[in-house]
């Protein structure tokens, strides 16, 4: 399980999709299944599946292209299974997201490609239009996303980056930052 699936997960479960994880599909005669998808959501308001592989890793695009080739497939044919009450099967919406991407490169074996910066883009914005905590919590089934909320809205007053920020040491030693600045995290120190 990486961090960037559980960020994702919980997206989309605050914006009210019922969510898989990790699904095995696919069952072998000889034990085993055809495969593993990581994340597959249905959404209600939009009869929508999606069918999501977030991978952070350093490999090539012919590997990759093997790998999502297989795993697209057999999210095309086994999504389904996964839904037995959907009848028919809404439209699927098949997702890779990566570290970077190509831009002339927008698909690969039949899925969309998206880049971790856009997709984080995205998630921080929808999460910043609830506005600041005091007034719009996300809910604290949600701790990624409202962890995110706290620094980028406020709690109750959103967050001026001009101010300069005051940062007290272990030893009780204080600096003062420029906002433009680096700041050390306090957890280096």
């Amino acid at each position: 399980m990486s961090h960037l699936e559980d960020l994702l997960c919980e997206y989309l479960m605050w914006k009210r999709h019922l969510v898989l994880r990790n699904e095995r599909v696919g069952k072998l005669d000889h034990g085993g299944h055809a495969g593993e998808l990581d994340i597959v959501a249905y959404s209600p308001q939009r009869n929508l599946i999606l069918h999501v592989e977030p991978s952070l890793d350093s490999d090539n695009w012919k590997k990759r292209e093997v790998r999502y080739t297989k795993k697209f497939a057999a999210g095309r044919k086994h999504i389904a299974s996964l839904f037995p009450w959907l009848n028919p099967v809404p439209s699927i919406r098949q997702v890779g997201i990566f570290p970077s991407v190509a831009k002339d490169k927008k698909t690969m074996a039949g899925g969309e490609l998206l880049t971790v910066d856009e997709v984080i883009h995205e998630i921080k914005e929808q999460i910043c239009s609830q506005g600041k905590v005091s007034t719009g919590a996300i809910s604290e089934q949600f701790p990624l996303l409202r962890t995110i909320q706290m620094p980028e809205c406020g709690y109750y007053r959103k967050r001026d980056n001009s101010r300069a920020a005051l940062i007290t040491f272990g030893d009780g030693s204080a600096k003062q930052y420029k906002a433009s600045r680096h700041v050390p995290a306090a957890i280096d120190v």
